[in-house]
């Protein structure tokens, strides 16, 4: 091969090893979107905080009288920066069970919810109406009375109801660029527990408690299932505890529920930063009408590679207590002989 041939030969060798590299340059130095055409935003893009909508209290409890008018406050705050128009109302309820999700039906109604039907609002005018719309400036709370009127007779044990406030969308559509947009409403909740205390019957049965004294890993877990057999709702307070075996407190939560006439309601509580390995003494503790419930357990976490291990070292000390057997009952034979 010619001095000639074998230059040219590597000269193209060079440049195709070096185009990848030609490649990756060229990227680099290639036209890029501006901020511009990346945006979709408009350039008056508005950076004012939406206005926020809260409400207090979240859950009201109501003595029933018949012929009887039971009048409650609430409070709505606007915790944005521009101003917030909206409505207050109240909505019947009923709870969809099925597969233990406890979900609430907002609009469905049954003989329980009536409650939703008495109940009205002041008004700015002075008066009142079943539905009101209040707008506030950024940053205000306003507080408005509600009332239930009950009829002449009223429906023996409990009554739910939920009472919204609801934001009204702002202008949905752009007149300058004709484009529509999207407006996002909010909608917060109180929910109202009220009782007719003449013939309430509060009677409660715990239809299932899981709590495993052994788990290979994962959270320690507690799981409750409590059914309200009466004609009125249960308020259950839950205390759950996990300690070492020597007493320390390592995590405890405490939570607060209802449980609705005819419903069953599933409640699991864990804890997210159980170790790999240990004992410890774990409760619940339920309190429903004063009368108080406790389960408790001693629950060994011990993971699959610790009974490997265990297995491992079991095998390995068996078969060293049998050497050392055999061994002794051949030197005694040997001094026998």
């Amino acid at each position: 091969m010619s001095k000639l041939k074998r230059i040219s030969i590597f000269a193209l060798l060079a440049f195709v090893l070096a185009s990848p590299a030609l490649t990756v340059f060229a990227d680099d130095d290639a036209p890029v979107a501006t901020s511009a055409e990346q945006s979709t935003e408009s350039p008056t893009e508005d950076k004012s905080t939406p206005p926020v909508i809260s409400l207090s209290p979240t859950s009201e409890q109501v003595s029933l009288i018949e012929s009887n008018v039971v009048t409650k406050k609430l409070a709505v705050k606007n915790g944005g920066d521009r101003p917030l128009t909206f409505t207050l109302y109240a909505s019947p309820y009923t709870i969809n069970n099925e597969n233990d999700a406890y979900a609430y039906n907002f609009g469905a109604s049954n003989s329980y919810s009536e409650i939703a039907n008495w109940i009205t609002f002041d008004t700015e005018s002075g008066g009142t109406a079943p539905m009101v719309t209040y707008t506030l400036a950024p940053d205000e709370e306003r507080s408005i009375f509600y009332h239930v009127t009950t009829p002449e007779t009223v429906p023996a044990g409990s009554q739910f109801a939920a009472i919204f406030a609801q934001t009204v969308p702002e202008e949905t559509a752009s007149t300058d660029t004709g484009t529509n947009t999207i407006k996002a409403v909010s909608r917060v909740t109180l929910l109202l527990y009220a009782r007719n205390a003449k013939e309430a019957t509060t009677e409660y049965e715990e239809t299932g408690f899981s709590l495993p004294g052994f788990l290979l890993g994962g959270e320690i877990t507690v799981a409750s299932r409590l059914k309200s057999t009466g004609n009125t709702d249960i308020a259950v307070i839950g205390n759950f505890n996990v300690d070492t075996i020597f007493g320390q407190n390592l995590y405890s939560r405490r939570i607060a529920y209802h449980v609705l006439p005819g419903t069953e309601r599933l409640t699991t509580l864990s804890w997210d930063k159980t170790p790999s390995f240990g004992l410890y003494h774990v409760s619940y503790e339920y309190t429903i009408n004063g009368e108080t419930h406790k389960h408790t357990a001693l629950v060994l976490i011990y993971p699959v590679l610790f009974i490997i291990l265990t297995i491992l070292v079991l095998t390995i000390l068996i078969i060293w207590i049998t050497m050392v057997i055999r061994k002794r009952k051949e030197r005694n034979s040997k001094l026998l002989v």
